[in-house]
């Protein structure tokens, strides 16, 4: 599902590095979260394709 601006992320558990990065590689975001719910502000980032890493896990998401 595209978003325009902002991305909703939750965490159980142990702590967890978030990374996000824009289609060529260029780390956007970064911050470590533990036991939380956090709201990520990507309004100021150009629309197109996004990996968002949390631990060992990435998702591409898509920014219109």
């Amino acid at each position: 599902n595209p978003f325009s601006s902002k991305i909703t992320l939750v965490s159980y558990g142990t702590k967890q590095t978030v990374q996000i990065f824009n289609a060529i590689g260029y780390l956007v975001y970064h911050t470590e979260i533990e036991n939380e719910k956090i709201e990520i502000d990507l309004g100021k980032e150009c629309s197109g394709i996004y990996f968002v890493r949390v631990g060992l896990n990435t998702l591409k998401i898509i920014k219109e």
